[in-house]
């Protein structure tokens, strides 16, 4: 099957980290996070239980094997995202733009480049502090249901081949 992934309103790739490509029937649990899917039609957290090995966290292996270790569904799709390293890169994000740890950690810090992870990964926005003040200085689109948009790629499966070549952008 070819897993095609299609960037929410942008051009069509294919999701993945190796350079394989496995010919193979769609297994039981990636049929299964389809048919979720098509019936919940939008589910943001979907449960891990029954759609993969405990290893892969409940995705399924075609998923795992195009480095996907994130699933969703909107409108009846499955959207994939491969996490960063902190676990930040696929999480639901805030649109606070004055955030109280934020803010106090800048209060605290009087003037930085760098807001440290623990006050500012939950947030859309990168921040600076000026003056013991919170700066946005940059801005991540989001989703309509919040989710970094360029981490999320649509899943298409067809004709019985996955070829990986390249995953969406890593935003932090």
């Amino acid at each position: 099957m070819i897993m095609v992934v299609r960037m929410l309103g942008v051009a069509s790739l294919v999701l993945a980290c190796s350079p394989s490509t496995v010919r193979a029937a769609p297994s039981p649990a990636l049929q299964s996070v389809l048919g979720f899917c098509k019936a919940h039609m939008t589910v943001d957290f979907p449960p891990e239980k029954g759609f993969g090995s405990p290893e892969g966290g409940g995705v399924p292996p075609e998923l795992v094997a195009i480095n996907a270790d994130k699933w969703r569904c909107l409108d009846g799709q499955v959207l994939v995202c491969a996490d960063s390293a902190d676990g930040d890169q696929c999480a639901r994000k805030s649109d606070d733009r004055h955030p109280r740890i934020v803010a106090q950690v800048c209060h605290d810090l009087g003037s930085s480049d760098d807001v440290p992870f623990y006050a500012g990964h939950p947030y859309r926005y990168d921040w600076a502090c000026r003056g013991g003040k919170a700066v946005i200085i940059k801005t991540y689109p989001l989703d309509r249901r919040g989710f970094f948009q360029q981490a999320w790629a649509q899943l298409v499966v067809r004709n019985g081949v996955v070829s990986p070549t390249e995953a969406p952008e890593v935003v932090r």
